[in-house]
């Protein structure tokens, strides 16, 4: 897996997207950013993303064989999606030995509030599903968030650890970590395995 870091972008899933239509992906891409200054979440709504504060990162995955045996669109999010969210509630549970869970299908929760979300994209030629974009988002320090009216109550790694353990938290490190459980898992999915069970 690929690893590209940015100090600032508009959106991590939007710089995977670009990166696609400038020559496409040969092996997975994992775009990391400090912040981002147009962060989304599902359904439209903005990922509230400091610098610093959490991890933002995308994953670029092209769909495996030829045209012909490319899945067809839809239906792609929710199978992606699930996917995705048990892989970052696993690594996340193994990380830092907290109860993460997965509120079906792109939310995560510790403690009853939002640690973190993932947002699914698919990039389309002709009908069928050509490349998949993994957005996670991770709250990881306390910092004040203005959250759009309807969101959960949020918390954040901080809340549930030691201070000195969250000293020591590197975001690429854990966003590189997420990302790689995502292209594990997804990869099951890529080859029209069941969606994994919820944690």
């Amino acid at each position: 897996m690929r690893v590209l870091r940015f100090d600032t972008l508009d959106s991590t899933n939007e710089q995977a997207r670009r990166f696609w239509h400038e020559g496409g992906a040969t092996e997975p891409i994992c775009i990391v950013a400090r912040e981002q200054t147009a962060g989304r979440g599902s359904r439209g709504r903005t990922w509230c993303s400091p610098r610093d504060a959490g991890v933002y990162a995308s994953l670029l995955q092209a769909v495996p064989g030829d045209a012909d045996e490319r899945v067809v669109t839809p239906p792609i999010s929710t199978d992606f999606t699930l996917a995705a969210g048990v892989a970052c509630a696993a690594v996340l549970s193994k990380e830092f030995a907290l109860a993460v869970t997965l509120k079906p299908v792109n939310d995560l929760y510790v403690g009853g509030r939002k640690l973190g979300g993932i947002l699914v994209e698919g990039l389309v030629e002709s009908g069928r599903l050509i490349a998949v974009i993994t957005g996670v988002g991770v709250n990881v320090r306390d910092v004040p968030l203005t959250l759009p009216a309807g969101s959960a109550p949020s918390t954040s790694l901080a809340a549930h650890l030691p201070g000195e353990r969250v000293a020591a938290i590197e975001l690429e490190r854990l966003a590189e970590r997420l990302m790689s459980g995502v292209h594990a898992v997804q990869a099951e999915t890529f080859r029209g395995r069941p969606a994994p069970s919820l944690p």
